[in-house]
């Protein structure tokens, strides 16, 4: 259950604030995810919102359970909101939705492609693209951009050949759809008005 007495000030001010976009911005221990979650309930409890239109992301499998737990256990219910790391996220998205996975060139659910198997698709593309690694960060010429994107080109269309798909990928590729708005993941942004 939502009780603001669990909060300082500032934490207070972040969880009763009713803008539609927030940042959080604080250092290690100072009671981040105890604000977004007092946040949640807050959303829940007082402004009766279904839990399944809630979204929360973070990076590691570890922190989504934790957070899952801690509002199990705050609100006692069994109506919970979407826990999971973007990674998880994308994937689910590509694993369950059809359209979007053949939007995003695949015909059956991609594997994660193993560092092993990343570096023999690397080295093929390279191969085939007739080019040599860039090293270092520093700006790339013309002629070393545009042989980069063909080797994006060229290492994607590989990846899915063999239907597998990187983190970085699944990622990018998945909140593309969302940043271009596409029509197909309108489902999802109507269903998690809150993330």
């Amino acid at each position: 259950m939502y009780d603001p007495k669990t909060l300082n000030d500032e934490q207070l001010k972040a969880v009763e604030c009713n803008d539609s976009h927030i940042l959080c911005l604080a250092g290690a221990g100072t009671g981040k995810t105890h604000t977004m979650l007092n946040r949640i309930c807050r959303l829940v409890d007082v402004d009766k919102v279904n839990p399944k239109f809630i979204l929360v992301l973070t990076f590691t499998n570890a922190a989504a359970f934790e957070m899952k737990h801690r509002y199990e256990k705050m609100m006692n219910s069994s109506c919970v909101p979407t826990f999971g790391t973007f990674h998880s996220f994308c994937y689910s998205l590509i694993l369950h939705d059809l359209t979007i996975r053949s939007h995003l060139g695949y015909s059956a659910a991609p594997t994660v492609v193993t560092p092993m198997i990343e570096k023999q698709i690397t080295a093929e593309a390279m191969q085939l693209c007739g080019i040599k690694p860039v090293a270092g960060k520093s700006a790339l010429s013309p002629k070393s951009g545009y042989e980069q994107k063909i080797f994006n080109k060229t290492f994607k269309k590989l990846l899915r050949d063999r239907n597998y798909i990187t983190f970085d990928i699944m990622c990018y590729d998945v909140c593309q759809l969302f940043t271009d708005n596409n029509p197909i993941i309108h489902q999802y942004k109507a269903r998690y008005k809150y993330i």
